[in-house]
């Protein structure tokens, strides 16, 4: 039987940084692991296909929608004991990072400046300022879909990389995570957040919906620096252009397709590799081909 807080026919536009995306054929908001498992035993009765939208800053979904479940887990608690930090799946990463700030801990002031949820950063394995999500992760306990256990597992044991993370090659929906942060003092926490926040404002176009960065950074170079020295800057296709802020966003100008913004980043992708034969890899989700 379908959970009563599953809906149908929802647009995920609003639920994307980029504003951009067609219908989900059903949307999910599960507020407790018993939720998510009685979700799970729905959705492989009746075979549906799914995918987690945390905070929707690192997807591109198709104008066509997804035809079956996305999940978007109203799962977000937050729990501070001394310096361990345990937050559930569904938190803005921001927020984990400014209260655990403002309790004394250091470790967490670069997830201030990064959208997204927490779930979103562990698969992604999210990073900024020389600091990755793993860092400082201890554990994740996640829903292996394919056996129906609740497991917790080591970070160690999750094969953490530059943006990767063993999430992305198994069919687990992270559920919570646990963190271990030291102690700071208060001063010089708020000053590597104000720190960051500035360095952020005046180099990324915050103002504008996009995706953040749309490419990893190849080894020993920028993504970003390679698009701006190809001259991309400003390539605009229908409402979707480079910015001319940071040359690794895509952003939308008002009125941008899903598909606008993944013609912007084929051009990109095709004109950094003549120019300079280095191949660009998406740092973005695309969802619904």
């Amino acid at each position: 039987m379908r959970p009563a807080f599953v809906q149908e026919n929802i647009s995920l536009a609003k639920y994307t940084s980029n504003r951009t995306g067609g219908t989900a054929r059903f949307f999910a908001e599960p507020t407790t692991e018993e939720e998510v498992l009685a979700l799970f035993a729905w959705i492989n009765e009746e075979q549906l296909s799914w995918f987690p939208l945390g905070g929707g800053a690192n997807t591109l979904v198709c104008s066509d929608g997804f035809d079956g479940v996305i999940i978007h887990l109203a799962m977000n608690s937050l729990e501070i004991q001394g310096t361990t930090v345990i937050a559930e799946a569904g938190l803005q990463w921001p927020v984990v990072g400014l209260k655990a700030s403002k309790a004394g801990l250091t470790g967490l002031e670069f997830a201030t400046v990064i959208p997204g949820s927490v779930g979103g950063a562990i698969y992604g394995n999210a990073g900024a300022y020389e600091q990755e999500t793993k860092d400082s992760l201890v554990s994740v306990r996640y829903l292996d879909v394919e056996t129906g256990d609740i497991v917790e597992r080591s970070a160690e044991e999750l094969d953490f990389r530059y943006r990767h993370s063993a999430f992305k090659e198994h069919n687990w929906l992270i559920l919570s995570a646990t963190f271990e942060l030291k102690e700071d003092e208060q001063l010089d926490i708020d000053a590597r957040i104000a720190e960051y926040r500035a360095h952020r404002e005046s180099t990324q176009p915050l103002s504008q919906p996009s995706t953040g960065c749309v490419f990893k950074n190849p080894p020993g170079n920028f993504a970003g620096k390679l698009i701006e020295q190809a001259g991309l800057k400003g390539y605009r296709v229908g409402d979707a252009m480079v910015s001319d802020v940071h040359a690794n966003f895509i952003v939308n100008l008002g009125e941008a397709t899903a598909e606008d913004v993944k013609a912007v980043r084929e051009h990109v992708k095709t004109t950094v590799f003549e120019q300079f034969e280095v191949q660009l890899e998406e740092e973005n989700i695309l969802l619904g081909e």
